[in-house]
């Protein structure tokens, strides 16, 4: 038996069960039945003012549907440390996938013909209230790209992946409250992850915390592609 065909064989059927053709089409057209939000920190479908933009990228690893997420270098001026997804601030002249597609390269070096982009997600105020943030979702259509990826050490210390099933999982609430609002996000406490880069002789805490716009971006996600399976508490309260 071909041991190395086989295996390929069946990571192909993983990717395609998993993030093939009818998994697009399904999430899209989950994406396009959600109504209008109430929440505090979402707006409307509408990218076009949007200031930044990010990838989220959905993979497949060791036959496992995953998200890979990045966590900021604590060399960083603001938000060090942090688990977050790849992307920036717009440049002239670009769109939101253009600018997700673009800074995803140069923090990572995953480029724009390794992810297959399904579509943008409802764009989210930040907490400063300044601009807004709006998600890509792709696919990085073959996960050995990532035994190859270019890391940015200036900006990114670790990129890994955390299975689909782990987010579920873990999914939890958190709680903000000021004089004039209050509302309730998601939050990710994940200890089954897979490094891909960690920079040389920097710390890699053994649990992932994934919260605030990130956590945020990702529940919108999960709930695009897992409906059934991703059952939290937040989903109704959330749209």
């Amino acid at each position: 038996m071909n041991y190395g065909l086989t295996q390929r064989h069946a990571r192909f059927g993983a990717t395609r069960r998993w993030f093939g053709v009818e998994a697009k089409e399904r999430f899209l057209k989950n994406l396009a039945a959600v109504p209008r939000s109430k929440h505090p920190r979402l707006i409307s479908d509408d990218d076009s003012t949007s200031g930044m933009s990010v990838l989220i990228p959905l993979v497949t690893v060791d036959q496992k549907p995953s998200v890979l997420l990045t966590k900021r270098s604590i060399h960083l001026r603001s938000h060090r440390g942090e688990v977050c997804f790849p992307g920036g601030r717009k440049e002239p002249g670009e769109s939101t996938t253009e600018t997700a597609l673009r800074e995803t390269f140069e923090e990572i070096g995953l480029t724009a013909e390794d992810v297959d982009i399904w579509g943008s997600m409802k764009s989210i105020i930040r907490r400063q209230a300044d601009f807004h943030v709006t998600p890509i979702v792709g696919h990085v259509k073959d996960e050995r790209v990532l035994e190859t990826l270019k890391v940015s050490d200036d900006e990114v210390q670790s990129v890994f992946t955390i299975p689909i099933e782990e987010l579920c999982k873990t999914a939890g609430l958190t709680k903000f409250k000021s004089k004039n609002i209050s509302y309730t996000l998601p939050l990710y406490d994940c200890t089954d992850f897979k490094v891909h880069h960690n920079a040389p002789k920097e710390y890699l805490h053994s649990t992932q915390r994934i919260w605030g716009l990130s956590a945020l971006m990702l529940h919108q996600a999960l709930t695009h592609l897992q409906p059934d399976g991703y059952n939290h508490d937040l989903v109704i309260k959330f749209f």
